[in-house]
């Protein structure tokens, strides 16, 4: 980019990310919005966030609205993953930023996140003054046991400065088999799951070192 022998002006900046809960949408909204800055196609890198909970009531728009003026020169991530989303018309949603974007005439990337992707998502390709609206999809794949464990074993020892031995790694590998074999959407194996569990293990590890007598 710096030797101007790149080309910065992406075919689209709408993305579509497909996945579970924790799967590391939101997380990589953010890297993607930086990046984008980086490449210097966006002005700022900043992220904003808007749930499904935040769509649902009368304000709906008003909240929109706000949100894709905040997200001017950056990246507007729109978190379709909740159980009331099926209350929500995305389609309608999609078109309505486009247009707000257009009568804005501002630049801003865009990421729908959802569980699943439907049928018509995948059929159109619509181009709303010259951003096409379905062409960028990535897939997030639920994590497995061994990725979780070695998220696990990344946390203790980023944020808690613990390392774990072989043969507790044993026993939490096979308490996230468990976790893994019996997860519902109410009770996922993902990412936030594990860092929950990371805390609970600092926290159990932090208690038994100050009440060993004689012990740090």
């Amino acid at each position: 980019h710096e030797q101007g022998v790149m080309n910065t002006t992406p075919q689209n900046l709408c993305w579509d990310f497909i996945g579970k809960t924790g799967t590391g949408k939101s997380t990589v909204a953010e890297i993607l919005g930086k990046i984008l800055q980086g490449l210097g196609i966006l002005k700022r890198g900043q992220t904003v966030c808007v749930n499904a909970d935040e769509l649902t009531g009368g304000d709906s728009y008003k909240v929109l609205e706000k949100a894709v003026k905040e997200a001017c020169d950056g990246l507007l991530f729109l978190d379709m993953d909740a159980p009331n989303v099926k209350d929500i018309n995305i389609s309608h949603l999609r078109m309505w930023i486009f247009n707000k974007l257009r009568e804005l005439q501002q630049t801003t990337a865009l990421v729908f996140a959802q569980v699943k992707a439907s049928e018509d998502m995948i059929a159109q390709n619509l181009a709303v003054n010259g951003i096409a609206s379905y062409s960028n999809t990535i897939i997030f794949n639920d994590f497995t046991v061994e990725e979780l464990t070695e998220i696990l074993a990344s946390l203790l020892q980023s944020e808690f400065k613990l390392d774990i031995e072989p043969e507790a790694e044993q026993h939490v590998r096979q308490y996230i088999e468990s976790i893994k074999a019996n997860e519902t959407r109410e009770s996922p194996a993902n990412a936030r799951t594990i860092f929950q569990l990371a805390q609970t293990i600092a926290h159990t590890t932090q208690l038994r070192m100050v009440t060993s007598a004689g012990e740090q």
